[in-house]
C-alpha cells in the first residue's frame, strides 16, 4: 500500500525506497562491466591493430557509463553531509549532461548497426534525422528544465537531496525521453521486418537474439515507461541519479 506524500512520514517513506531502489541498476551495469572485462581484453585490448571506428565507439560507450556514474555513485553514498542547494543543481545538471552523451554515442552505434544491415543511403539519412532531431529536443529540454522553471529540492541530512519532479518538470523530462524513444522504436522495427524476412521457423529467435531485436523491443517498453511516468504521475521526487543507459 502507497503512502500518501502529504505527510511526512510518506515523503520519508517514498525518499527511502527510491534512494535504495535507484542504486539497483548501478549494481547491474558495473557487474555487467567486470563479468564482460575478460571477454573486452581478448577482444579488443589484445589486437590494438584491429582497431575500427565501431571498435571505439563501443569502448566510448563502455567507458562514458563506467566512469561517469561513479561520480554519481559516489555522491549518493556518501551519506551524511552538508548538502547546499547549488551543490544537488549541479549534480542534477551533470546527469543530464551525462545522459546526453551516452543516448548520443548509443544513438550512433544505433544507426550504424541499422547501415550495416541494410546498406541504404536512404534509411542511413531518415535515422540521422531521426537522431539529430532527438538530440535537438533533448538539449531544448534539458536548457528549459535548468534555467527556465522552478527547481525545487528536498535536502535530507541523511540521503542527500532529491529534485522534487513536478507537472511542468515532468512534461519536459518526458520530451527530452521522447528522441530516444522514437529511435529506439524505429530501430526495433528496421531490425524485426529483417528478422522476418530472413528468419524462418526456429531460426527467428535465434535471430531476433543475435542481431539485438529483443534488446531494442525491451528498451522501447522502458523508455515508454519512463515517459508515461514523467508525464502523467501526479507526483515525483527523483533522486540525483536515474538508471544508467549502456548498449
Amino acid at each position: 500500500m502507497s503512502v500518501p506524500v502529504n505527510s511526512v512520514d510518506g515523503l520519508a517513506t517514498q525518499f527511502m525506497a527510491t534512494h535504495i531502489l535507484s542504486f539497483t541498476p548501478y549494481s547491474i551495469i558495473y557487474y555487467d562491466y567486470f563479468l564482460t572485462l575478460s571477454d573486452e581484453v581478448e577482444l579488443f585490448w589484445l589486437h590494438p591493430d584491429k582497431f575500427n571506428l565501431f571498435s571505439y565507439l563501443f569502448l566510448l560507450n563502455r567507458y562514458v557509463s563506467f566512469f561517469g556514474n561513479l561520480q554519481i555513485l559516489i555522491f549518493g553514498l556518501i551519506g551524511r553531509i552538508d548538502f547546499i542547494l547549488q551543490s544537488c543543481r549541479a549534480s542534477h545538471i551533470y546527469h543530464m549532461v551525462l545522459l546526453l552523451v551516452q543516448q548520443t554515442v548509443v544513438g550512433v552505434l544505433c544507426v550504424m548497426q541499422i547501415h550495416a544491415i541494410y546498406q541504404s543511403r536512404r534509411v542511413l539519412v531518415f535515422l540521422i534525422s531521426i537522431a539529430v532531431i532527438g538530440v535537438a529536443v533533448a538539449c531544448w529540454s534539458m536548457y528549459a528544465l535548468s534555467t527556465d522553471l522552478p527547481y525545487p529540492v528536498v535536502i535530507s541530512p541523511v540521503l542527500g537531496c532529491s529534485r522534487v519532479v513536478g507537472e511542468a518538470e515532468g512534461f519536459y523530462a518526458a520530451i527530452s525521453w521522447t528522441g530516444c524513444l522514437v529511435l529506439d522504436t524505429t530501430v526495433f522495427a528496421l531490425l524485426l521486418y529483417e528478422t522476418v524476412r530472413v528468419g524462418r521457423g526456429v531460426r527467428l529467435l535465434d535471430t531476433m537474439m543475435r542481431n539485438a531485436t529483443v534488446y531494442y523491443s525491451i528498451l522501447s517498453l522502458v523508455n515508454l515507461s519512463n515517459i508515461l511516468i514523467l508525464r502523467f504521475a501526479s507526483v515525483s521526487f527523483v533522486v540525483h541519479h536515474k538508471p544508467p543507459l549502456q548498449v
